[in-house]
């Protein structure tokens, strides 16, 4: 088999003139090399970077340590022109004629502080057990809640702060809730009521004893 190799020749004109001259469309340049992409094709677009929609975690509860269990403390139903006071950070028990009371009082606001005591009884009448103006508490009436976390929160929303003794039908073995004016949380339970008459308005316990179970945050 032979094989042969033909060259045509084409004319660029009729006017006899033998040189050819390129076609334009046959001209090529050398190719430069687009940046971030290939010739003739889109360039891919970045990875998208967008965050996720970032919420705020909810705060965390502070943990708390045990100070004191069943510790015990106890009011007695003071004079006309006197209050009882428990104090559950530094734990005591004192009694303070209602001038001395209303100047702790005025002063602790004008410092914007809350007053060192924590439970008050007052009214010899009455006898009205609860927390000074500044400070909440809630009360139970069987089982406390489960935790120092539960007793602070329940503490927060619990909406009491002194009633009459024979109208909330305290008893013993209930009790409160109350977070201290330094951050202490303590569930407090009624053991004894001694003395009154019970479901009288006018028969205040003349003597009521506690088990205050004290915690701290911890560190």
């Amino acid at each position: 088999m032979i094989g042969g190799i033909f060259l045509i020749v084409t004319s660029g004109s009729d006017d006899g003139k033998g040189e050819a001259k390129p076609s334009a469309a046959a001209t090529t340049h050398d190719a430069k090399p687009t940046t971030g992409s290939l010739a003739g094709s889109a360039a891919p677009s970045p990875p998208s970077l967008s965050s996720p929609s970032s919420k705020p975690s909810p705060k965390a509860s502070p943990a708390y340590a045990l100070i004191h269990e069943d510790l015990a403390m106890a009011v007695t139903l003071p004079g006309c022109s006197e209050v009882a006071l428990l104090d559950f950070d530094a734990p005591s028990s004192r009694t303070a004629d209602d001038e001395l009371w209303q100047t702790e009082k005025q002063e602790a606001e004008e410092q914007n502080e809350s007053v060192a005591a924590d439970f008050v009884y007052s009214n010899c009448a009455k006898g009205y057990l609860g927390v000074p103006d500044s400070k909440q508490a809630a009360h139970w009436e069987e089982q406390p809640p489960a935790s120092p976390e539960a007793c602070a929160q329940a503490s927060r929303v619990g909406g009491w702060t002194a009633q009459p003794v024979s109208e909330a039908r305290l008893k013993a073995k209930s009790g409160f809730c109350v977070v201290t004016d330094q951050g202490n949380v303590v569930s407090l339970q009624i053991t004894r009521l001694v003395g009154g008459e019970p479901g009288s308005l006018f028969g205040p316990p003349e003597r009521i004893e506690f088990a205050a179970t004290v915690w701290g945050p911890e560190a």
